[in-house]
């Protein structure tokens, strides 16, 4: 991303469990806002995930809004198109997993971008294997850094 020339910057997961083809549709609401985040949570926005992963990501993602604001919905969505402004005031942290997501938006919310969050249809990988619920015990030890990372957030001075 830092490498990067264009004016809007986006990315997402590139398994096909995100579909590529909504990417103009978060892009063309840059018009307006800074910040245009893919969210499962917002209307016309699903997870047709197992039922065991999309309630434990609505847990989290309701527990980082009750901690960090209920501006975002969807903490977790890793599909977002941004413009490049943004990056002159919001680093992505390379460290851990999908912790990054979680803080890039908070801070996105902290610097007080606009930020609309656009519904979208996540699905069962099509390219490749999941390396959060693949296997119960990393599903949780992400799970539980996820958590860390939001409570860190709400208190850091």
């Amino acid at each position: 991303m830092n490498s990067s020339k264009g004016k809007i910057v986006v990315w997402l997961d590139c398994d096909l469990g995100i579909p590529p083809e909504e990417i103009i549709t978060l892009v063309n609401h840059l018009n307006i806002y800074d910040v245009s985040i893919g969210s499962r949570y917002v209307n016309s926005g699903c997870d047709t995930r197992a039922k065991w992963i999309t309630i434990s990501s609505t847990v989290l993602n309701k527990f980082a809004q009750m901690m960090l604001s209920k501006e975002v919905k969807d903490y977790t969505s890793g599909f977002i198109a941004v413009k490049r402004k943004v990056f002159n005031h919001v680093k992505i942290n390379p460290e851990g997993f999908g912790e990054y997501f979680i803080e890039f938006a908070y801070r996105c919310i902290q610097k007080e971008y606009n930020i609309i969050e656009i519904g979208y249809s996540y699905g069962n990988r099509k390219g490749g294997v999941s390396k959060s619920t693949n296997n119960f015990f990393v599903f949780l030890k992400l799970g539980a850094s996820y958590i860390k990372k939001i409570i860190y957030l709400k208190f850091k001075k």
